[in-house]
């Protein structure tokens, strides 16, 4: 299953509190026994703000009997936390206690406990780095039920249980500053992204956009902010480092057919998503096919030590990094496959996994054109169509699969509008993708890989009658593949 990713997320959080509210006020102080006001009295544990008030009219009175004179009293008692009600007794005196609600904070607003939380849980910023604090609730991703919109993720500590995100699918501005609306396999949520130390306490970690209470030193050799990043690597020190950065991007090597380098002469400034914490990396400009084709451009990095590579579009942002692979240790190959439109410019970088991990390698690089395999594309029927992606093409990438796996590719022709439903069943880690253009990725419909192998993935997308759209059965990582089936109904 997709796991997100969540820094510390369950550090020191107390259990849930009950949803609801709690016990009533406390009970105001005895009424005194002249016209002055009433002792304060005590709060009752987990009850709202209580408020009692006496009227008398004899010049002394109990809480047993009632007053005769003229005066009056009052008394008011502080509540603890929580719901409460409204009591009214009905003696020679009357009084009444109100406690006010418990917490109403909902999924995503600002918090520091999580007391000030409705769900009773407050990701906060001290602990775990979400900025200004976050109101969230515990669940369970099996059987997920969270309060309003929000919606259940996993936590990624592999404990089966999770944490109620706010759903930003029908308005990503919901998330307000330092949040994106990102989509984790559960659908689009509000997720930690600061890019500004502005918008936290103390530091923003520009690498993982959580909050920080200590910033990267850019030129002491180490990895301050504990981001396995170090210095010219991390964020935080682009605007130090961009002199260092700019050069080594000038120094990139053009990509031929087969390359031989060695890491440990290279560059020590970039890092990809995957890989190269604190590792010297090797740097090459290739700009493969050529305009008007839609292809695939496939890297491979050969080398006994742990060596992986990655791609952008502009070699000194970071943020324009399109891919990243590096699936296997030492000795065995890393392949990176990359959708492309021919006459597109990228920068690859080979770098090791981490500082002790540099050495020569071999970097072979090839372009295929992908108009004849998506010509090539199996027909899908309703129903059951058996397939295996062991002996399919390794040339595209679904939204939500990995890099590298190998992938079916079918076309399938509506015979009326309506909705195709597709079920796929298998023991590895598959997914599924469809698309309105074979060769574009950038019309892809809708795509599933929630779940592990053994698990169904489903996927519905509207179709036009007679309007053809290209079904692909892709693997989440290289290691994924085997048999199949998918079925297809038309709704």
């Amino acid at each position: 299953m997709r796991q997100i990713s969540m820094i510390m997320l369950l550090t020191g959080v107390a259990a849930l509190s009950a949803c609801g509210g709690g016990a009533t006020g406390g009970t105001g102080g005895a009424p005194s026994t002249s016209s002055t006001t009433g002792t304060t009295g005590e709060g009752g544990a987990g009850g709202g703000h209580g408020s009692t008030t006496a009227a008398s009219t004899t010049s002394a009175a109990t809480t047993a009997s009632a007053a005769t004179t003229a005066s009056a009293s009052a008394s008011t008692g502080v509540g603890g936390m929580g719901g409460g009600g409204t009591t009214t007794a009905t003696s020679a005196s009357s009084g009444s206690s109100t406690g006010s609600g418990g917490p109403t904070s909902p999924v995503g607003a600002p918090c520091a406990t999580d007391a000030t939380c409705a769900g009773g849980l407050c990701l906060d910023e001290p602990m775990q780095g979400w900025p200004q604090g976050y109101c969230s609730a515990k669940c369970d991703p099996m059987a997920p039920a969270c309060p309003g919109t929000s919606v259940c993720a996993d936590d990624g500590t592999n404990s089966g249980t999770g944490v109620c995100l706010e759903d930003c699918s029908t308005n990503p501005t919901v998330c307000g500053a330092a949040y994106s609306c990102l989509d984790f396999g559960v659908g689009p949520v509000c997720y930690p992204t600061c890019t500004l130390d502005t918008q936290c306490s103390a530091f923003c970690n520009a690498d993982d956009g959580f909050c920080s209470a200590t910033n990267e030193d850019c030129a002491n050799g180490m990895d301050d902010d504990g981001d396995n990043l170090t210095d010219c690597e991390d964020l935080d020190c682009k605007a130090s480092c961009g002199g260092p950065i700019t050069a080594a991007c000038g120094l990139a090597t053009p990509a031929l057919a087969s390359n031989m380098g060695d890491t440990t002469t290279g560059s020590n400034v970039f890092a990809g998503s995957c890989i190269g914490a604190g590792a010297h990396e090797t740097t090459f400009s290739i700009t493969p096919g050529v305009a008007g084709q839609f292809g695939t451009l496939t890297a491979t990095v050969s080398a006994a030590v742990d060596l992986g590579i990655y791609a952008r579009l502009a070699c000194t942002d970071t943020a324009t990094e399109i891919a990243c692979v590096d699936a296997v240790p030492g000795r065995t190959d890393e392949v990176l496959t990359l959708e492309i439109a021919g006459g597109t410019p990228i920068t690859l970088f080979v770098d090791g996994f981490s500082s002790t991990e540099e050495g020569p390698f071999t970097l072979t690089t090839s372009y295929q054109d992908n108009a004849p395999l998506c010509a090539a594309a199996v027909t899908a029927a309703i129903g059951a169509n058996a397939g295996d992606t062991t002996t399919g093409t390794n040339s595209f990438r679904g939204s939500c699969t990995g890099v590298g796996a190998p992938e079916k590719v079918y076309t399938f022709v509506p015979a009326a509008d309506g909705t195709l439903h597709l079920d796929l069943s298998s023991a590895a880690d598959l997914g599924i993708y469809v698309r309105k253009t074979c060769v574009d990725k950038t019309t892809e419909l809708g795509c599933s890989d929630h779940f592990v192998g053994g698990t169904d993935e489903t996927l519905d997308v509207a179709v036009k009658s007679g309007v053809a759209v290209t079904v692909f059965v892709d693997g989440y990582k290289p290691a994924e593949l085997g048999p199949f089936s998918l079925t297809a109904t038309l709704m």
